[in-house]
């Protein structure tokens, strides 16, 4: 993006790169959506579940083992990315 600067009195053309040009800037948007999409979704599944887990899991003829062993999985999945989110203490004391 080229911007043009007036200091006094005089013309410099300088460019300054402001991140995207117009569709890198929309795509930031739809990325952003979708990220935060996804981040609900997770949060209301781990919300949920634990009121559903029983009926959900007689309605699917599985067992209280075999539900702690689904939950297991989930949280195999989730919990690992969570220090690069920011919640760890070593990242927290660090920043």
């Amino acid at each position: 993006m080229l911007i043009r600067a007036e200091t006094k009195g005089e013309t410099s053309m300088s460019n300054i790169q402001a991140g995207q040009d117009e569709s890198g800037s929309a795509y930031r948007w739809v990325i952003l959506l979708v990220t935060w999409a996804a981040f609900l979704l997770s949060f209301i599944d781990r919300l949920a579940w634990g009121n559903v887990a029983v009926s959900v899991g007689a309605s699917l003829g599985m067992s209280i083992a075999a539900l702690g062993v689904f939950v297991t999985a989930f949280y195999v999945g989730y919990v690992p990315p969570t220090p690069s989110a920011g919640s760890s203490p070593i990242g927290l004391a660090a920043g």
